[in-house]
């Protein structure tokens, strides 16, 4: 569960019996260190639906990372052109949105990929079963039904880098790019 998401209804429970970590059997838990969990997330357009994300995740990759959007518009970095997403203007102000426009329409999906790349989902203060290791998420991003987007490759940037450098950032092309085709490898 991502802080602040303010659930309240449990869906499920995470315990030894149904936990996706626990590789043990017969009622004894195992939990390896630094499991490899994958998004794979296929969408036939950009996600712009965004605004509805905790304040702790609204523009969390803003200072964290270049690759990042903010309302409905994503600057150009390095070959990546500037984006805005025209279907996602809305009308008006939204009041649960924190003034944002009608709808919550604005990015975010880079925003939740950065933190879910960086962060250590089962440690002590996040997760249940604290695990050695980190614990984090990978995000492959497939566009089924277009190219170009931006927001989507930003998002796989985000997501999807090899921290080369120890900076916790996609701050070198080599940590996102390693065939070096220009484009990110999980994109």
């Amino acid at each position: 569960m991502v802080p602040d998401q303010g659930i309240t209804q449990v869906i499920f429970t995470i315990n030894n019996n149904n936990d996706p970590f626990n590789y043990g059997t017969g009622g004894s838990p195992r939990w390896p260190s630094c499991s490899k969990n994958f998004v794979l997330y296929i969408t036939d357009g950009e996600p712009c639906a965004d605004g509805y994300l905790p304040n702790s995740l609204r523009d969390y990759a803003s200072g964290r990372s270049q690759y990042n959007c903010s309302g409905t518009s994503c600057p150009a970095v390095g070959s990546f052109p500037a984006s805005t997403f025209p279907s996602c203007t809305g009308g008006g102000e939204s009041s649960s949105c924190g003034g944002i426009v009608s709808g919550c329409y604005v990015a975010g999906i880079e925003d939740v990929a950065l933190y879910m790349h960086t962060t250590d989902l089962r440690s002590p203060t996040l997760g249940v079963n604290n695990m050695p290791g980190i614990q984090n998420l990978t995000l492959f991003s497939v566009f089924a039904f277009g190219k170009g987007s931006t927001l989507l490759r930003y998002a796989a940037i985000n997501g999807g880098f090899e921290d080369l450098n120890g900076s916790n950032t996609p701050d070198d092309q080599s940590e996102w790019d390693q065939d070096g085709d220009g484009e990110p490898d999980t994109f």
